[in-house]
């Protein structure tokens, strides 16, 4: 690479760095950037729908907090913060109610968007669901954390956001979608028929899981833990990351894959187990008996307790790959 191309791009990291440290610095400093706007305050309002005969809700809105919270008397209540250049439009019509949000753009938008992190003047909508709502649920923001607890008797339920955290504990329904980007996410407490969860360049963290059907957790540059799951199948995938299993139970099948990382497991149960990655260790125990199973680890540069043994046309098979690094991988 010519000089010029490498005094460009060290010169683009260090402004880009600069502008990072003074966001933060301007924000963790108590500096109020509407200052620097003709904005105007923004204005508190609320509404207020009867769920009977509901079957959807859908909230989709811009570079604001999402968090779900119990209804004090059954109806659903939004809380929201309107302020100038806001598009906000509510709708309750054919058995469903909708939230919709759109804000302005220009640097407003940018300033959210690259310091959302450090900016205390942050707004939140709150929506306030009786606990026991049981129909569809789709929670949508940016740059901007969602959460939400006790809902046990959802149907499909889809919570997305990017560049910030999501946050569920105890929910339960029959389809699950989950995402972020460049942030973590922890579910604790979930039971689902299937769930579909994915961030990258930050960790998932997966506890008391209880998915009938498939589990398809993704992340990457991060680790995955599971910890106390039963599922139908399971596909983890990360890279650059661990991946941590403790008292998982998969029905059908289990793969994890990940790269220069290791795989550790603590009493992992399934008949059909794929273990693969790169550069890192793959150790602990599964649970069964190893005269039932095909076996095969294979790696390099590295110890392997994993002989190839059993017949291949055995149901049962557990497959370790990795390489430069061990396997010392046990029955239990």
């Amino acid at each position: 690479m010519k000089a010029s191309k490498i005094l460009l791009l060290v010169s683009a990291c260090l402004c880009a760095a600069g502008v990072l440290i003074a966001g933060a610095g301007f924000a963790l400093g108590g500096f109020d950037y509407h200052r620097l706007t003709t904005r105007k305050e923004g204005v508190d309002k609320t509404q207020s729908y009867s769920l009977e005969g509901v079957t959807e809700i859908r909230i989709d809105v811009r570079d604001q907090p999402v968090r779900l919270e119990h209804s004090p008397d059954g109806d659903f209540h939004v809380f929201y913060r309107e302020e100038e250049g806001d598009r906000y439009t509510l709708e309750a019509e054919a058995g469903r109610i909708s939230i919709t949000h759109r804000g302005r753009s220009g640097f407003d938008s940018l300033f959210r968007g690259l310091f959302y992190n450090f900016y205390t003047g942050s707004r939140e909508v709150t929506v306030q669901l009786p606990s026991d709502y049981a129909a569809r649920l789709e929670v949508g923001t940016t740059n901007a954390a969602v959460k939400a607890a006790d809902y046990p008797n959802l149907s499909q339920a889809d919570f997305h956001t990017s560049n910030a955290p999501v946050t569920l504990s105890r929910i339960g329904c029959t389809a699950l979608e989950v995402s972020t980007t460049n942030a973590g996410m922890e579910l604790t407490d979930i039971q689902a028929a299937s769930a579909h969860i994915s961030t990258t360049n930050s960790r998932l963290t997966l506890q008391n899981l209880q998915i009938t059907g498939e589990l398809n957790a993704r992340t990457t540059n991060g680790s995955v833990t599971l910890e106390a799951a039963d599922c139908g199948r399971a596909v983890l995938e990360t890279s650059n990351g661990e991946v941590l299993l403790t008292n998982v139970k998969a029905g059908e099948s289990l793969s994890a894959r990940s790269s220069n990382a290791p795989i550790r497991l603590n009493t992992l149960e399934s008949p059909v187990t794929t273990l693969k990655t790169t550069n890192g260790d793959v150790q602990g125990t599964v649970a069964g008996d190893p005269r039932t199973f095909y076996v095969r680890g294979r790696t390099s540069n590295g110890s392997n307790n994993l002989s190839e043994s059993g017949d291949p046309s055995l149901p049962n098979r557990l497959e370790v790959t990795t390489s430069n690094a061990d396997i010392k991988v046990n029955f239990i």
